[in-house]
């Protein structure tokens, strides 16, 4: 029987208690880059990808953090009157754009 050196290091490995899965996605990636001579291009792609999400919502809580502020200061000083038929109107529009996403997807 022929054992290689990746089939040694995975048992080692099994031995020690440490996940060889790990080990074996780290080595072809140091593999690939010997090839290749740089990082995959989906990595860069990804933290970029991640940075941006991150940016959007911190921007989108700070926003809405702003809107409630302002909405509860009018609530406060009475400022604040809804308009009943806008207000159902939206929430009409959301119920059935939700009820065609799920009727869509499943």
């Amino acid at each position: 029987m022929k054992l290689d050196a990746h089939q040694t290091a995975g048992a080692a490995a099994q031995a020690a208690g440490q996940n060889t899965a790990i080990e074996g996605v780290h080595r072809g990636d140091v593999d690939r880059k010997a090839k290749v001579g740089s990082l995959p291009q989906d990595q860069l792609e990804l933290s970029r990808l991640v940075s941006d999400i991150t940016r959007a919502e911190t921007i989108g809580v700070a926003r809405r953090a702003g809107l409630v502020k302002g909405l509860a200061k009018l609530h406060r000083t009475g400022a604040y009157v809804p308009d009943p038929a806008a207000l159902s109107r939206k929430l009409i529009e959301q119920a059935l754009a939700s009820t065609e996403s799920e009727n869509q997807s499943g």
